[in-house]
């Protein structure tokens, strides 16, 4: 130890004069931050797993699972463990981590089998083992060679990951000053090529947010070069934002007919005058429809503060604004124009392929686009897929998928994907009209994935409560049959109070069948695929009845039930009943027990209040021993005998505690006769769609 101190102290003067120096060097470097989207676990696992497999850790003998924190457990090369952490909003963590553990593992299933048992077969030092990990990654992990070779499965696994904003550019605009390379920004695929008055114009099949991106930042230069009386900097600009036709006329390069407050920010930056005028007043007061072009507006406006932020470090402004200008302008990019617009799009599908298929939604944009029908509609149906893409956010490939069954029905056997079943179906035929079914779905279907209450909610009460409990539980299945019902009640044929009955029953029926028979959903497949379909295309109240018995057959029989129904409970006391899932599930079944007795859309809050003490036996751990009740009710009910708990039970708010105390006041209390009470009340009146039609005693 006294060498090793010796060694640290000779280095630490060292270490700390080159941190210095790096931390100097970095100060004026701008950061280029790479934009990370959100990934769940079983994104991020599925990427560690086949990275890893890539670099030649065998699967066959070891595995990967998640934990608290990343290690590794290596009992022989043929039983390598990996233990990983992971971060749901930035998979560069457990990306790394699972390079460096994998590295370890990596070497540890290299070890010749015929060391074991000897010294050899163990790693050298921590230290080694540690450079093998560092070396995994840092060197490799971080290397250009790296992310070259597996950004497409990186953007295959983590769909949101090709996402780009103004900051992206920015960030990108800013790197190619320093690197003095220029910014490669893809390809566009234009077509079209017809002239007039000297002028050539053009549709845009692809490219059409980078072109508008980079327009706006134009914009945003040209204010700065105003403000800081760069006239000539400012005029030399202009020929990039509009141009001249043989008629001397002022002509628009980009021009939208949906966003037309573009063509209103770029007329009038160019004539403005006022230098005094603030960004946020020119911006605001150019933009048409803050319904559609907010997103244009703030963009303006971000690339002007940024600018503005990096002006400030800059020792001469002028200088920095025009490399900043010029890095924009001399940004590189592939330009395919097609004569043919079915080519264009043809052009599109090749140079999208990037070695791996299509997502859904991005075929289908495409198919639609080429079919539209009038062509004038194109600029507008771009812009509302766009809003829609913002709307259903990173779910548009499932929202597809869901609408293919919706509209038509199960085409598993018969299609490879959701997008040729839709393309089959409509052949180029009345693409219009596949549009607005598609855009007014997707409104229908953020009801389903972002419920929200209140004024300016777009849910009412009863959806809220359901659809938000079913996006918690990450349960799908059903939204096929859900698109259809919202459809049919926002067209008047099904009644508000059916269609909230309707949603009741549902969600009755995915308690009892998932949560208290701990069945799989996807069991329940056939009949979402048939009846989602019918329902669109032919509702009415008997086949809606149809369905609902159609469903309720999905459980075997009351027997199973009733089994399964005796295995809920919940208590500290014993090992079957124990923890916060057995919780979870008490809380959900009392729930829908308390909505069905007290005839209400929904259950404040409640605590689990067991009747007889849980310590006393494992049978009053059961659900029949079991009620909601307000926690100061409980704490109130602490150490008291049943007879003494009847009287707190009869203050509830709570139908569920106040039936106990009116039914058993004076009588022997049984929970297991209860239990089979419970059961036999949710499968014969909860599960019926007409349940609440019951008269309650």
């Amino acid at each position: 130890m006294e060498k090793v101190d010796s060694l640290l102290q000779e280095l630490k003067p060292l270490l700390i004069t080159l941190l210095d120096q790096v931390r100097e060097a970095e100060k004026d470097r701008p950061h280029c931050r790479l934009t990370m989207p959100p990934a769940d676990r079983k994104q991020q696992e599925q990427l560690w797993k086949e990275i890893l497999s890539d670099l030649g850790f065998s699967f066959t003998a070891g595995r990967v699972d998640t934990g608290a924190h990343p290690t590794i457990l290596a009992s022989s090369p043929s039983d390598v463990r990996i233990v990983n952490a992971y971060r749901p909003e930035d998979l560069r963590y457990g990306l790394f981590n699972v390079l460096h553990s994998g590295g370890k593992g990596i070497y540890q299933q290299s070890i010749d089998p015929a060391l074991l048992g000897t010294f050899l077969a163990e790693v050298p030092s921590f230290a080694m083992e540690e450079c093998i990990g560092r070396f995994y990654e840092d060197i490799l992990g971080r290397s250009l060679g790296f992310w070259s070779h597996f950004f497409d499965k990186i953007r295959k696994a983590v769909p949101d990951f090709s996402v780009r904003t103004p900051r992206d550019l920015y960030e990108d605009v800013v790197f190619s000053i320093v690197e003095d390379k220029p910014h490669f920004v893809g390809s566009i695929v234009l077509e079209g090529g017809r002239k007039k008055d000297g002028l050539s114009y053009y549709t845009i099949i692809d490219g059409q947010q980078r072109l508008t991106t980079i327009t706006i930042a134009l914009l945003a230069i040209m204010k700065h070069f105003h403000e800081n009386d760069m006239t000539d900097d400012f005029l030399g600009t202009v020929s990039y934002l509009q141009s001249k036709n043989n008629s001397n006329q002022d002509i628009i390069i980009l021009n939208s007919e949906y966003h037309a407050s573009i063509s209103a920010l770029i007329r009038n930056m160019i004539a403005l005058k006022d230098k005094s005028l603030s960004i946020t007043a020119f911006v605001d007061t150019n933009i048409l429809s803050k319904s559609k072009d907010k997103c244009i507006g703030d963009a303006v406006k971000f690339f002007y503060a940024t600018i503005k932020d990096d002006l400030q470090m800059a020792d001469d402004i002028q200088k920095r604004l025009k490399e900043i200008r010029n890095a924009v302008l001399e940004m590189t990019v592939v330009k395919i124009v097609s004569n043919s617009e079915e080519d264009s799009y043809t052009i599109f599908e090749i140079l999208n392929a990037r070695g791996q298929e299509l997502a859904a939604h991005e075929l289908l944009k495409n198919y639609i686009m080429r079919y539209i029908q009038p062509v004038e509609r194109r600029d507008d149906a771009k812009a509302m897929w766009e809003d829609m893409e913002r709307t259903v956010g990173s779910s548009m490939d499932k929202f597809i998928k869901h609408y293919a069954t919706h509209r038509f029905g199960d085409t598993r056997d018969k299609y490879n994907s959701p997008y040729q079943a839709i393309q089959k179906a409509t052949r180029g035929q009345r693409i219009g009209e596949l549009f607005d079914d598609i855009k007014l779905k997707s409104e229908y279907y953020s009801r389903i994935i972002h419920p929200a209450e209140g004024e300016d909610g777009n849910c009412s009460t009863v959806e809220y409560a359901i659809f938000n409990f079913f996006r918690v539980k990450r349960f799908e299945q059903f939204r096929p049959i859900l698109l259809s019902l919202i459809h049919q009640k926002e067209s008047g044929k099904l009644s508000s109070e059916k269609y909230e009955l309707t949603l009741k029953y549902i969600y009755n029926f995915f308690v009892c069948y998932t949560i208290i028979g701990e069945e799989k959903s996807n069991k329940l497949e056939d009949v979402v695929f048939k009846y989602a379909r019918m329902l669109e295309d032919d509702y009415s109240d008997e086949l809606l009845q149809e369905f609902a018995d159609n469903l309720k057959r999905k459980i075997p029989s009351y027997e199973w039930f009733l089994n399964a129904f005796k295995n809920v409970g919940w208590s500290n006391h014993y090992d079957l009943y124990r923890g916060e899932r057995n919780k979870t599930r008490v809380q959900i079944i009392l729930e829908v027990i308390e909505m069905f007795v007290s005839q209400s859309h929904n259950a404040h809050e409640f605590t689990v209040e067991h009747i007889l003490p849980d310590s006393e036996g494992i049978a009053n751990a059961q659900i029949g021993n079991l009620i909601p009740l307000e926690e100061s009710l409980n704490r109130r009910c602490a150490n008291k005998t049943l007879s003494d708990k009847y009287n707190y039970y009869a203050e509830s708010s709570f139908t569920s505690a106040r039936n106990i105390a009116t039914r058993y006041k004076g009588k022997a209390f049984e929970p297991s006769k209860r239990t089979e009470y419970l059961a036999k009340l949710m499968y014969n009146n909860i599960l019926e769609l007409n349940q609440f039609d019951f008269s309650m005693d």
